[in-house]
């Protein structure tokens, strides 16, 4: 088979970060000379921004999570008549589709890991299903010791390759003020905030709240600004309790519910801390580019996030779920512009230096060129 034939596979609806780390690393695939087909479920928003790329696409049906033979075989016969040796995964929900296409087939299969392994999977079915990857590829040492302890996976097959932003985010940096009047934001307010899907594990909730207790207890005037859309099908209701929330509150001018944007260095050069609430992330493509960005940060002390902030090297980090360390963190930031710009700076340096797309794309290209 043509190693410069390649294609991704994601049967998500949705459109969060997951979904567009792929279409990321597929468009930079492609722009370097490969031959690339994304496989998407049919009008989702992968296979939409897929097609707005130039990115050639083989479309499906809803893909049944065991056993679906029927799209198996539809893409086994694709794969075959297009030449093509490698496949990549990104969603730990398609590698029961995985291993289902690998009984009929013997293409490459590599899958970049974007969530915790969670609880032990040293169970007969688990290490069968794992037995379809070739190459799992984990983001951070962190996660790869994980899969190590969790699993029965080979460490022959892992590798450890960091997941990268999109470079694009550093240029025609705008003004502060320039990207507050396209995001209708106050001008001198001291904001801080988030961009991501709307969902109960993203933790807006917790910030909101923490914003009402700085403000009323502390009497300090921040403001936050949340940019996204809801989980599909899913996030809807959260979505609807944060806004009632910020009403019951009064607060519709100090927090700013903002939708999608693909020019998320907008929101970036618009706030003065960047604010991570997720109990547990795994990585945080948000947390490296608002590093990227330098932008001073908050996050969980949990999860991945540890790992890049360098145990707090280059961000603040807090207890999930404790409000009073948070507040405390978020007041330090506040009052200290020295440390803002020092670890700002830091960030800046750390982030570019391991967490572009490019060096992504140049390690994951060697991988699949040996």
């Amino acid at each position: 088979m043509n190693n410069n034939k390649i294609a991704f596979f994601c049967n998500s609806e949705s459109f969060g970060g997951l979904e567009l780390n792929i279409v990321r690393l597929a468009n930079r695939f492609l722009q370097n000379g490969w031959d690339v087909t994304m496989i998407a479920r049919n009008e989702s928003a992968v296979y939409n921004r897929a097609v707005s790329l130039g990115i050639k696409v083989f479309g499906t049906g809803k893909i049944w999570k065991h056993f679906d033979y029927v799209f198996a075989n539809r893409i086994k016969k694709f794969l075959s008549s297009n030449g093509i040796g490698t496949l990549f995964c990104t969603d730990n929900k398609d590698l029961n589709f995985i291993f289902t296409l690998r009984t009929l087939c013997s293409i490459r299969t590599v899958y970049i890991q974007q969530m915790q392994i969670g609880v032990n999977k040293k169970d007969l079915y688990h290490t069968n299903i794992y037995k379809a990857i070739d190459y799992w590829v984990s983001p951070l040492e962190i996660l790869k010791d994980e899969v190590l302890k969790k699993t029965n996976f080979p460490a022959s097959g892992l590798r450890v390759v960091p997941l990268g932003f999109d470079e694009k985010i550093l240029e025609d940096k705008l003004t502060k003020s320039e990207c507050r009047k396209i995001l209708d934001l106050p001008e001198d307010v001291f904001l801080c905030g988030i961009p991501g899907r709307f969902d109960i594990q993203k933790g807006q909730d917790f910030l909101i709240d923490c914003i009402c207790l700085i403000r009323v207890k502390n009497d300090v005037d921040i403001g936050l600004v949340l940019m996204g859309e809801p989980t599909k099908n899913e996030g809807e209701e959260y979505y609807k309790s944060l806004l009632l929330k910020i009403k019951d509150n009064n607060l519709e001018n100090r927090i700013f519910m903002r939708g999608f944007r693909d020019d998320v260095n907008v929101f970036y050069d618009a706030i003065d801390v960047f604010t991570l609430a997720s109990k547990s992330e795994t990585y945080g493509m948000v947390t490296v580019e608002a590093m990227a960005k330098g932008l001073p940060v908050i996050a969980t002390n949990s999860g991945g996030t540890v790992e890049l902030l360098g145990n707090g090297k280059y961000g603040l980090l807090y207890t999930p779920n404790d409000k009073e360390d948070f507040i405390g963190k978020l007041k330090l930031l506040y009052t200290d512009k020295n440390l803002r710009d020092s670890l700002a700076q830091k960030a800046s340096a750390e982030s570019i230096s391991k967490y572009t797309l490019e060096h992504q794309y140049q390690m994951l290209s060697g991988l699949i060129s040996e």
